[in-house]
């Protein structure tokens, strides 16, 4: 019985990896190759739209926060955070308008709850001056009562009876160590 043997060598101008060929590029042989100088070009400008791409996925991120957080900016947020939304183009007039007098009448209360704290702080002024104005009565009493004690302990009758000094605090415990 003779032997028989398959064999396949391709058929012409199929390409591929494999020995028959896929079919997919059937011209690959006659495609032009590219310079070493086309493949760099081809890298930067493949790595410059990957850049552009994440840079706009950022955008979009920034962007969809910044509506997610509009509400709340609209409603308790500082000057600062208005204008940004505002220099985006995400604000109407009539918002811009509401949060200016939202900050106005915020500022106005505050300004009239420091005039209170003044007022109180005002208060408490005018009651030191007075407790300071009695102590210095207090101490023109004492001084004038220890001079009349001084008079009258000189006469013959103080010297009997005497009248005791007001002492300044503290000067006793002094001259005893002295």
């Amino acid at each position: 019985m003779p032997e028989l043997v398959i064999a396949h060598t391709g058929v012409k101008e199929r390409s591929g990896r494999y020995k028959w060929g896929s079919g997919d590029r059937p011209y690959q042989r006659l495609e032009k190759r590219k310079s070493v100088f086309q493949k760099i070009s081809e890298e930067r400008e493949f790595k410059r739209k990957r850049k552009e791409s994440a840079a706009k996925k950022a955008e979009a991120e920034r962007l969809r926060l910044m509506e997610a957080n509009k509400e709340r900016v609209l409603k308790s947020g500082s000057a600062t955070e208005v204008l940004k939304y505002a220099e985006a183009g995400m604000l109407t007039n009539k918002q811009l308008q509401t949060v200016a007098n939202r900050i106005d009448t915020t500022q106005k209360i505050k300004s009239y709850a420091e005039k209170e704290v003044q007022t109180n702080m005002q208060k408490m002024d005018k009651i030191m001056k007075n407790v300071k104005t009695a102590t210095e009565w207090t101490k023109i009493a004492t001084e004038s009562y220890n001079v009349l004690a001084q008079i009258y302990n000189s006469t013959p009758q103080g010297k009997k009876d005497p009248w005791i000094l007001i002492e300044k605090g503290g000067k006793k415990e002094e001259k005893a160590k002295s």
